[in-house]
């Protein structure tokens, strides 16, 4: 499987596919999926959205 983020999104797949059809790639299927929020936030800020581990101080404190 190969994933490519493109602008354009579902206007991009009759271009995707010319292009792989004209480099002799045979292609099962082509499809377009959205990012969710996740993959969107660690996009943004370069990390995940999991759990923040805090010191046993402070968690004791809460």
């Amino acid at each position: 499987m190969i994933d490519a983020p493109v602008p354009a999104g579902a206007r991009s797949i009759p271009a995707i596919a010319a292009a792989m059809s004209t480099a002799g790639v045979l292609m099962d299927d082509l499809g377009m999926l959205r990012p969710s929020l996740d993959d969107v936030f660690l996009t943004l800020t370069g990390h995940s959205t999991g759990p923040v581990s805090v010191p046993s101080e402070k968690a004791e404190l809460v």
